[in-house]
């Protein structure tokens, strides 16, 4: 039986791409800023050394490329499907500081999985399980 696959399923995956696309550029972003808020915590004599903010970047930076990686799994699946992908991002929330970083990274994480689950029931609705497969994968990473 072939999928019979909507606007409003196709919606609901690239909002996902476009989930994806906006944190893999907000990761990357903050990672990018790590550097100067390692100059403005030495030269403030800040307790957190310069190691920590490295090692934050770094996630920070890593991270940013697994949410890549989902935006191109996800790019695939709706083009497998006959779906046309989305390349536009929703607005990436960057801060100004650690907290601000950690504060939006969290936040972006919540809506997603909340996206998430509502894409996994929709796929188990139509009998796409590979994209179900797909999405519940992606939730354990995200969780």
């Amino acid at each position: 039986m072939a999928l019979q696959v909507t606007s409003e399923y196709f919606s609901l995956l690239n909002s996902a791409v476009s989930r994806e696309l906006q944190v893999s550029v907000q990761y990357m972003l903050q990672h990018t800023k790590m550097e100067k808020l390692i100059q403005k915590a030495i030269s403030e004599n800040i307790l957190l050394d310069k190691t920590t903010y490295e090692a934050i970047g770094k996630f920070l930076k890593e991270f940013g490329i697994v949410e890549m990686k989902h935006a191109a799994a996800i790019m695939e699946r709706i083009y497998y499907l006959g779906g046309s992908a989305t390349t536009k991002s929703d607005k990436p929330t960057i801060g100004n500081n650690l907290n601000d970083f950690m504060r939006n990274g969290v936040k972006a994480e919540e809506e997603a999985l909340s996206l998430y689950r509502e894409i996994i029931e929709a796929a188990g609705k139509i009998g796409d399980w590979k994209s179900r497969e797909l999405f519940e994968s992606i939730y354990e990473e995200e969780e």
